[in-house]
């Protein structure tokens, strides 16, 4: 499972799934996680969803048919995917987007009404320029638990044919549709946890994320993410989780206690900030496709439950280790 979501892929007959390395690497890890892995010390299970092993959740199948045995594990799934081959002409129309995601340089995808479901082009990355060669098409059932989606296929070491249904931009794109129907978010973010507590840093790019994590992490402090994060609760607590990123890594999880606003600064100061204050501000950072008052409707609800039951602060740091004892000796008092 990624962030305790239950996720299984169908190629379509004939076919083979390959995996970028960093999702390949993650799915293998996620079958036995390592104690050190686990914020709370319990060992193996902590990716383990309550009716099967999250070692299998993630599947590839011989062909696209649903076996019996699969049928009744429906249950232990949150998302399904079916990889098929060749990308059908009528499916990239570019007319008419609901939304699409790009800057400055690059087009990542976009989003286009398809009866009751959703349609993605996914863009090739990288590229220099607005680059509208697709890569692939993405067909999602109304409430994100069916996708579809569209490659053409490569070939295997032993020319077989292989698709690659989670490359790049679109595995990032399901796992936050996924927040969208459930208790959760993707934010970007950095996150440790100390053995005692778990902290998330948030901020705008170069506000000192990676910087203030690996402060904790030289600290002694175990890090979950350094950049991206997804938020879940679940059993009435929050969890942050880390997802698949282009380098190898584990899967990792911690409870979230508290979150800081973090920005750089001569001297070590925080301020804790709470109600709509601090829901706006967490939101500021969190991913959103808000082409859909609904979607919005959820992060709100969410964060304001959220932050109603986690310490939320501003804290300007100092980029040393003087900021976790300044930290701690707050928390202190």
């Amino acid at each position: 499972s990624i962030a305790g979501f239950g996720i299984v892929v169908f190629p379509e007959r004939g076919y083979s799934i390959e995996f970028e390395p960093g999702w390949k690497q993650f799915i293998k890890e996620s079958r036995q996680p390592a104690d050190e892995d686990r914020a709370d010390g319990s060992g193996p299970g902590s990716f383990h969803r309550n009716c099967r092993d999250a070692g299998d959740d993630i599947l590839s199948s011989a062909s696209g048919d649903k076996t019996d045995a699969q049928d009744k594990q429906d249950t232990c799934r949150d998302v399904e995917i079916f990889a098929r081959a060749g990308i059908p002409d009528h499916l990239t129309d570019q007319q008419n987007p609901v939304f699409v995601a790009e800057n400055e340089v690059q087009r990542f995808f976009s989003v286009y009404r398809h009866g009751g479901s959703l349609r993605f082009l996914i863009y090739s990355q990288p590229g220099e320029g607005v680059n509208e060669t697709i890569q692939q098409v993405a067909i999602a059932g109304k409430d994100f638990s069916r996708w579809e989606i569209y490659s053409e296929p490569g070939e295997t070491s032993n020319g077989g044919g292989a698709l690659l249904p989670l490359q790049y931009p679109l595995g990032p794109l399901i796992m936050y549709y996924l927040t969208v129907r459930n208790e959760a978010i993707m934010i970007h973010a950095s996150g440790v946890h100390d053995g005692q507590r778990g902290r998330l840093f948030t901020g705008f790019s170069g506000a000192g994320k990676s910087t203030i994590s690996g402060i904790w992490r030289e600290a002694g402090s175990m890090l979950i993410n350094d950049d991206r994060l997804i938020i879940r609760k679940r059993g009435g607590r929050f969890l942050m989780y880390n997802t698949p990123m282009f380098y190898e890594d584990v899967p990792r999880e911690a409870p979230l206690d508290e979150i800081y606003l973090i920005s750089h600064s001569p001297v070590n100061k925080m301020k804790r900030i709470t109600g709509a204050t601090a829901v706006t501000r967490v939101l500021a950072h969190c991913i959103q496709n808000n082409y859909d008052k609904g979607y919005i409707e959820n992060h709100l609800t969410f964060l304001g439950d959220l932050c109603s039951r986690t310490d939320v602060f501003e804290l300007g740091f100092v980029p040393d280790g003087s900021v976790v004892d300044f930290v701690s000796e707050r928390q202190q008092k």
